[in-house]
Formats: structure tokens, sequence, C-alpha cells
């Protein structure tokens, strides 16, 4: 019983120390081995060319952006296959596994039929669909038929209706003629009496009017006392807030001027200089002719150009015009960047007592 557990043990213990060394294979992967970038441009008169392409382990992650004559690809790679070949094989995949499985029959000759449920379903959709039509063909000629008798019927029905809708419009034509004298009478008496409170509601608005300015008037007042509260209250929030920029202002002026926070800034572009370094390309390569249209500006300009050719080695050519305003030719940089560089930027940081202050000032 001893012996088994033991065992067991044993197994679980080599399992936990594999999948360990996964894990740690799988970190220093990410930290030391490099991601490589190469970066392409070309130009030639009006057409323009460029292209980024970033991989990792030996290409077996790899992304590219290609943008040629105004359009933009972008691809991502698993094994030198794009994601789309990928979905690809696995839809192919599933269909392998979704095929009806084909029936052999042996014949008496000893020869192989094949029969395949897919031609049987469509002989038996064939003989259903021109079913339908015959149904359909039977069924259109008995509905013209019904209807060329409903037509004639309702020609029939109409004539004598419209002979009795006739007569009793003329009923009721003379039936409105007094109704419609007594409304008119009606209105004239309305009309009166509309012009008669018009004058007295006339009178009423003269000996009105003194009440409803001095209403106006208290309204206007009022008015003018809540717009001076408001203001006042806007003023004094405008004072506040001004009074806390200014705080704001001088805590963060005196701050930059202490000497931690100086050195926080020195470390910050040390850092940044170092990290620039790493990821700056290794290589270029290519071939640039260019030109200002200016001899002398040119001139400068690949002075400036040739202190720094030596860095990236001799196999860029440039190629000055000193009487055309040119720029065209080939570029391409290549360089790698390491996760180790980056780990080990966090860890100064982390570990910086100036950088640390500034950002407990800043928190306050």
């Amino acid at each position: 019983m001893l012996h088994i557990i033991l065992t067991i043990l044993k197994v679980i213990g080599i399992i936990a120390a594999l999948i360990l060394l996964l894990i740690l294979l799988a970190g220093l992967s990410i930290l030391f081995v490099p991601v490589r970038y190469r970066i392409t441009g070309k130009k030639r008169d009006t057409d323009l060319e460029s292209g980024v392409r970033v991989s990792w382990m030996f290409r077996i992650i790899s992304a590219e952006i290609l943008q040629e004559k105004k359009k933009v690809q972008f691809t991502i790679k698993i094994f030198g296959k794009t994601l789309e070949q990928w979905k690809k094989i696995g839809k192919k995949r599933k269909h392998r596994k979704a095929e009806p499985a084909q029936q052999i029959v042996p014949d008496s000759s000893g020869e192989e039929i094949l029969y395949r449920e897919k031609e049987q379903t469509s002989e038996q959709n064939r003989w259903e669909h021109q079913q339908r039509q015959k149904a359909e063909e039977e069924s259109g000629k008995i509905q013209e038929n019904e209807e060329e008798a409903e037509k004639k019927d309702r020609i029939e029905r109409q004539e004598p209706i419209a002979e009795k809708k006739d007569h009793f419009l003329q009923e009721k034509n003379e039936e409105k003629k007094p109704r419609q004298r007594e409304e008119a009478s009606l209105s004239k008496e309305k009309t009166e009496l509309e012009q008669t409170r018009e004058r007295n509601s006339k009178w009423k608005r003269f000996f009105d009017m003194p009440g409803m300015l001095w209403k106006k008037i208290k309204a206007l007042g009022n008015r003018m006392k809540k717009l001076w509260k408001n203001l006042k209250k806007r003023l004094r929030s405008m004072k506040k807030s001004l009074a806390r920029v200014k705080e704001t202002i001088d805590y963060y002026y005196t701050l930059f001027q202490e000497e931690n926070t100086k050195q926080a800034i020195r470390f910050c572009k040390m850092q940044l200089i170092w990290i620039m370094k790493k990821l700056a390309p290794k290589k270029i390569k290519g071939d640039i002719r260019f030109g200002t249209g200016d001899p002398a500006i040119t001139g400068e300009l690949m002075g400036l150009v040739s202190v720094f050719l030596p860095v990236y080695s001799y196999n860029l050519e440039l190629t000055p015009d000193f009487e055309n305003t040119v720029f065209e030719g080939e570029i391409e940089m290549t360089g790698s960047v390491q996760g180790w560089h980056f780990l080990a930027l966090a860890w100064r940081f982390f570990r910086n007592k100036d950088i640390k202050y500034v950002l407990k000032k800043l928190k306050r």
C-alpha cells in the first residue's frame, strides 16, 4: 500500500516539475527571445509603398502591415499561416466529419454501385415541384372563371342602386334648405353679441392699464434681485476656484524646484535614452536620392547625415541632387527588442527613491 502511494506521489511530482519547467521556459523565451521588426519604404515618382513586419520566435507568430497605392493590409500569421487560413482548415475538418457515409452495395457481377442520398432527394424534389406546378395551373383557371361571374353580378346590381341614390339625395337637399335659413339667422345674432362684448372689453382694458403696469414693474424688480443674488454667488465661487488654482500652481512650482524632482527628471531622461538605443534599428540599407533645390542646404544635409552613417554600417547610399527638389528611393531598417529591457526599466523605476518621492507628492 505504501509503495503505491509513493509511486502516485512520484508521478505527481514529475508532472508538477514538468509544468514548472514549461512555465520557466515560457518566461525565459518571453524575456530573452528577441522580437524582431523590419520597416521598409519605397518611393518612385508618385508611387509610395511602405511596410512593417514584427515577428517572434523564428516567425512562429508574426504581424505585418502593408501600404500600397492608398490601400492598407493587416495580417497576423501563426506558424506561417494567416488566421483566415486556419479558419478554412477548421471548416474543412468539420465538413468532413459532417459528410454522410456512402453506402456500397455489391452487384451480382462483382461490381460496386454507390448510392448517395443527395441524388435521391433531388429526384423527389423535382417530382414534387412538377406536381405543384400542375395544381397551381388548374387552380388559376378556376379562379379566373369565378372572377368573371362575380363581375357580371356586380354590374347588374349597381344599376338600380344608383337610381335609388339619386332620388334619396334630392329629398335630403329639400330638407336642408329650412335648416340653412335658421343657421344664417343665428350667426347674425352671434356677430352682434360679439361686437357689443368687444366694445365693453376695450373700456375695461383702458381702466386696468395702471394696475397691469404696476404688476410688471414689481416683476422686473424681483427678477433684478434674483439676478444680483446669482451674480454674488458666482463671483464667490469664482474667487474660491481661483484661490484653489493659485494654491495648486504654487504647490507644483515648489515641487519642481526641489532637488528630488530635478534628480527624478534627470533619471527619466537617462532611462529614455537607454531604451531608445535598445529600440533603435541595428541595420539600415537602401538607396536614397534627395535634393532641396538649394545647393547650400543640400550640402549641409548631406554633411549631417554622413556623420551618423558609420553607426548603421555603410549599406545606405545617399546621392544628393544639387539642382532639383527630389526625394525618392528605397530603404530597409531592421532591429530587435528583448523583454528583459522593459523588465529592467520597470525595476529601475521601482527602486528609485526620487521617483517614489515625486509620485507621493503628486498623489497628495
